[in-house]
């Protein structure tokens, strides 16, 4: 007699084995796929917050700085210059027996990085390693001070994630 098998025998056949697999890899490759991008993405906005935060601490200190001068030092600022410098004669944070200071805010094009430099002190960075200061333009016009600011993230390789960001925001003088 022949050994036959019963037909309530339930096997996977090849060709069942090699559907199941191709859909789970359909599956896998889609779900790494959302997961790459889920992470680009969450780089791609704190790369930009960091852009962000960094360049309104310049502005604010900026302004600040600039509202609570007596005047723009024209001699030692570099105007219309992407790699510029504002000085300005102020009363605030006097150095011992003096009537007026100078404070100096600068890009150092070297490392990018934005300074804030009192007279009698060491400079103090506004930017993070982080970030790159890529511009910092001044124009007096009249009695207002026009700055053009740009920055950009240092961290990121991959072009499509880096975040620049440009300002340009006029401040008043007194």
């Amino acid at each position: 007699m022949a050994n036959h098998r019963p037909y309530n025998f339930r096997g996977f056949t090849l060709l069942e084995a090699l559907i199941y697999i191709s859909i789970v890899l359909i599956i896998s490759a889609t779900a790494l796929y959302f997961f790459n991008w889920s992470l680009n993405a969450n780089t791609k906005i704190k790369t930009k917050q960091e852009v962000l935060d960094n360049g309104e601490r310049v502005l604010r200190i900026l302004g600040s700085e600039i509202r609570n001068s007596l005047s723009i030092y024209t001699p030692t600022s570099l105007l219309n210059n992407d790699s510029g410098q504002i000085s300005i004669e102020t009363t605030q944070d006097l150095p011992n027996q003096e009537n007026i200071t100078y404070h100096d805010i600068f890009l150092d094009p070297t490392n990018q990085t934005i300074f804030l430099k009192q007279e009698g002190q060491p400079a103090i960075p506004l930017t993070s390693t982080r970030v790159a200061a890529q511009k910092l333009n001044f124009q007096l016009i009249e009695n207002s001070l026009v700055v053009d600011l740009t920055l950009q993230d240092k961290i990121t390789s991959k072009n499509q994630l880096t975040s620049t960001i440009n300002w340009q925001t006029t401040i008043s003088l007194r």
